[in-house]
């Protein structure tokens, strides 16, 4: 049986589920605590812990519940906060302010809610456009030019200090720029931002070249992106730069047409002035039917006024600019039980823990079982048997448990106690590093 419940879980829900009643405090007290979970491996450890349609939804139900409850907004809320504030460890000695406020975008999951931000900025003074972008998948940076040749890059962050990358200037190859002072004197010292991305091709041939050193390969771009700009290896790779903010107080449509002729790669994009809801729509379909066939990642379609005062005069919340808006792709996924955790084997004696589901569909497939990845991963997950939990299909492919909801588990269900014996030989496990292993080097089934 399927049924589609609004709160506290705002997706299609795959089998019986019955929802216990949360007083607001309690349930303010856990959003809270799973979104800074979720901020912190997104922005710190680069790996996601759910989508960000998840995401999106549980934060919108906790803005909901702190306007109707004023009197019990935490001071560590996570509406207060554009990204995340980075652990000590990072922010000292490699903390640096920003030039500008790095703002996140609000998301939309539906064409209905992009028509409605639309309708508000129509009301914008002496408005003149929307310039309609691809969202790049991968990481938001800010990079410091002084004359003429970049000197700085920085992570989002928190939104005003950020992660000093060191390593990212070489890395990126980003251009000296192409002008003369004369012609350009807006661009003197200039301040740009854009997305760090890499190709699918290039991560398949680091993913080949990890794998041949015994290393873990990159689970997808935007995780390959985060770590090959932090370290010193390289791999040979080039990573690509994509602008898409410098302010020159004139037209978002021409100031990335400058940066093109300045010698970055030019971004693709679209100006409307006129039928916004029947050409934004048109855009997005072209955007959703060619995902598949780029070499890289994204994730949605940007919608910006074109004029940039008037986006500065439109002004900003404490996360968002008013201006703008990112429609997002959804992921398909679905909600189900998880049933059982079965050990298996690889050839080099790995012992990998996979969750048996109860069958869900997504995206036509029916999905029975999971990866789990490792025994650590289940317990930093805190996933445990008869848990109902979250899944996706990760690049329509790979089944894949984004989250755990941990508010409807059962008091009777008990955490996963990680085997001390091989299941196929009966031997000791051993564990290297957060991987387990059958200490028996001729394992084979009993």
């Amino acid at each position: 049986m399927s049924i589609r419940v609004t709160t506290p879980f705002p997706t299609i829900v795959e089998g019986p589920l019955v929802l216990k009643k949360v007083d607001p405090k309690s349930r303010i007290e856990f959003l809270v605590k799973r979104l800074n979970e979720a901020n912190d491996a997104y922005y710190h450890t680069s790996k996601p812990i759910m989508t960000d349609q998840a995401y999106d939804n549980l934060y919108q139900e906790l803005e909901e519940l702190e306007k109707k409850h004023p009197d019990l907004i935490r001071l560590d809320t996570p509406t207060n906060n554009i990204g995340y504030k980075l652990p000590p460890k990072v922010l000292d000695p490699n903390k640096v302010p920003h030039m500008e406020q790095m703002y996140s975008l609000r998301n939309a999951y539906h064409i209905e809610d992009v028509y409605r931000h639309i309708d508000r900025v129509l009301n914008a003074e002496a408005f003149r456009g929307m310039s309609i972008e691809p969202k790049y998948d991968g990481l938001a940076l800010e990079v410091v030019y002084s004359k003429k040749k970049p000197v700085k890059v920085s992570t989002r962050g928190d939104g005003s200090v950020g992660e000093l990358l060191p390593y990212a200037i070489p890395r990126m190859n980003l251009p000296v720029l192409k002008y003369t002072q004369k012609d350009m004197m807006k661009f003197v010292d200039p301040v740009i931002y854009g997305e760090c991305i890499i190709t699918h091709d290039e991560l398949k041939r680091v993913n080949e070249m990890r794998l041949e050193r015994g290393e873990i390969p990159y689970a997808n771009c935007r995780n390959a992106v985060a770590g090959l700009i932090r370290t010193e290896e390289n791999y040979g790779v080039e990573l690509k730069f994509i602008p898409y903010r410098v302010y020159m107080g004139g037209m978002q449509s021409i100031a990335m047409e400058v940066l093109g002729t300045m010698g970055f790669d030019p971004i693709e994009r679209h100006t409307v002035t006129e039928n916004y809801h029947e050409r934004i729509t048109e855009i997005i379909k072209r955007y959703t039917e060619m995902r598949p066939s780029l070499n890289y990642d994204i994730d949605g379609v940007v919608i910006k006024l074109d004029c940039q005062d008037e986006e500065y005069r439109l002004g900003y919340t404490a996360k968002y600019p008013n201006g703008s808006i990112a429609y997002k792709f959804p992921a398909e996924q679905a909600m189900t039980r998880l049933t059982d955790i079965q050990v298996q084997r690889a050839p080099s004696g790995r012992l990998t823990p996979v969750g048996i589901l109860e069958p869900v569909k997504l995206d036509g497939v029916v999905i029975t079982r999971v990866t789990l990845n490792n025994f650590k991963y289940i317990e930093e997950m805190d996933v445990r048997i008869g848990d109902y939990v979250n899944i996706i299909r990760a690049g329509g492919v790979i089944p894949k448990l984004t989250s755990v909801y941990r508010e409807v588990r059962s008091d009777d269900i008990i955490r996963y106690a990680a085997p001390t014996q091989c299941p196929y030989c009966s031997s000791p496990t051993k564990m290297e590093g957060k991987y387990m292993y059958c200490s028996n080097p001729d394992c084979k089934d009993q």
